[in-house]
């Protein structure tokens, strides 16, 4: 459990790096909110329904990190903050997936 909350805190860690490096991110960017938000319910209650939330977290994000240009964009940019901290995304990414795999897998085993 420990290493999926720090993966998803290393996420929100990720998204503010590429904004410090200039990526173009909303006043509010919900790709650092909701894993801030998976990491604090899989803290205060680790159950079935919190990993599925951490799971599906790495999932959206992943999936829209594959779809949208930014990634690549960033990956392309030159900039140093900015490629390294996609490239940390797309690592931290996996972890998430990997982590709330597990995570499921073990709720669901404890779940009768």
């Amino acid at each position: 459990m420990r290493f999926t909350i720090i993966a998803l805190l290393a996420m929100g860690a990720t998204i503010v790096l590429q904004i410090m490096g200039g990526a173009d991110y909303p006043l509010v960017p919900p790709g650092l909110i909701l894993p801030l938000a998976a990491a604090a319910l899989l803290t205060w209650r680790p159950n079935l329904w919190t990993s599925l939330f951490a799971l599906a977290n790495g999932l959206w994000v992943g999936f829209g990190a594959i779809v949208a240009p930014e990634a690549g964009e960033h990956l392309r940019s030159g900039g140093t903050l900015l490629v390294a901290s996609t490239v940390a995304q797309l690592v931290t990414l996996v972890a998430i997936v990997a982590g709330g795999a597990v995570l499921l897998a073990q709720s669901r085993r404890l779940t009768p």
